[in-house]
C-alpha cells in the first residue's frame, strides 16, 4: 500500500518554478476539509556555499578550475593527510576548516589556493567569488524529468478517495506555465495499475474460452 495515500507529482524543467507549483499545491490540500497533513519529497532548502570562479582573472595569476575545486574540497569536506594507529585500527586524521569557518563565505573568500602551474599561493578572493545560497537538499525525478512530489493525509475518518477527488478537482483549476504537468501517485496510481492487470486478465479469459 502507499505511504501517503494522495500524490501530486509535478513535473519541469525548472527548480524554482516546481517549488513555486509545489507552494501552491500544498496552499490548495491545506484548504480542503479533509486533508490533516501536507508534506514534499524535497524537503526545506539548505544553505550552500557556491563557487564561482573568473577564468580571466584564474588564468592571469596561473590557477586552474581544479586547483580551485581541490582547495575548496580539502577546507568544507577535508582530506585525510595521515593516519594514527589505536591497538590494531589505522584511523585516518582529515585536515578541513573548523565548523564555524565551513558555514560563512566570508570565510571561504580567506581560503588560499595552490596554483599547480606556479606553485605559488594565490587568494581565492582573487580569483572567484564566492556566495551563499539556498538550495533544494534532494531533488528526485520521474520518467526523466525533474518532479516534486507533494503528498496529503487524509483525517481519522475520513476516506482517501474522498480526498483524493476533491484535490484532483481544486489542482486541475491551476495553471501551469507551458512544460509543467500534473500526473497522480498514491492509491490513484495503485488502483489504475490493479485495473489494468484486471483488464487483461479478463482479455485473456475471453480468448481462452473463444480457443477452447
Amino acid at each position: 500500500p502507499a505511504t501517503i495515500p494522495v500524490e501530486v507529482r509535478l513535473s519541469g524543467p525548472d527548480v524554482a518554478t516546481l517549488r513555486r507549483l509545489g507552494e501552491q499545491v500544498r496552499g490548495v490540500l491545506r484548504k480542503i476539509p479533509a486533508t490533516a497533513d501536507v508534506t514534499d519529497d524535497w524537503g526545506a532548502e539548505a544553505p550552500s556555499l557556491r563557487v564561482t570562479v573568473d577564468d580571466v582573472r584564474a588564468n592571469r595569476a596561473g590557477v586552474t578550475r581544479e586547483d580551485v575545486a581541490s582547495a575548496s574540497a580539502l577546507a568544507l569536506s577535508g582530506q585525510a593527510v595521515t593516519q594514527l594507529r589505536d591497538g590494531e585500527r589505522l584511523i585516518d586524521v582529515h585536515l578541513r576548516l573548523r565548523p564555524g569557518e565551513r558555514t560563512t563565505a566570508s570565510s571561504l573568500r580567506e581560503l588560499t589556493v595552490w596554483s599547480s602551474r606556479t606553485n605559488r599561493p594565490v587568494p581565492l578572493e582573487q580569483v572567484a567569488t564566492v556566495s551563499l545560497e539556498h538550495r533544494a537538499q534532494k531533488l528526485v525525478r520521474y520518467r526523466q524529468e525533474r518532479t516534486l512530489t507533494v503528498g496529503a493525509l487524509p483525517r481519522p475518518g475520513e476516506l482517501p478517495s474522498a480526498l483524493f477527488n476533491d484535490a484532483r478537482r481544486e489542482v486541475s483549476k491551476l495553471e501551469l506555465p507551458p512544460g509543467y504537468h500534473v500526473t497522480w501517485g498514491g492509491e490513484f496510481e495503485q488502483q489504475s495499475r490493479a485495473f489494468g492487470h484486471v483488464r487483461i486478465a479478463l482479455v485473456v479469459s475471453v480468448i481462452l474460452i473463444f480457443l477452447v
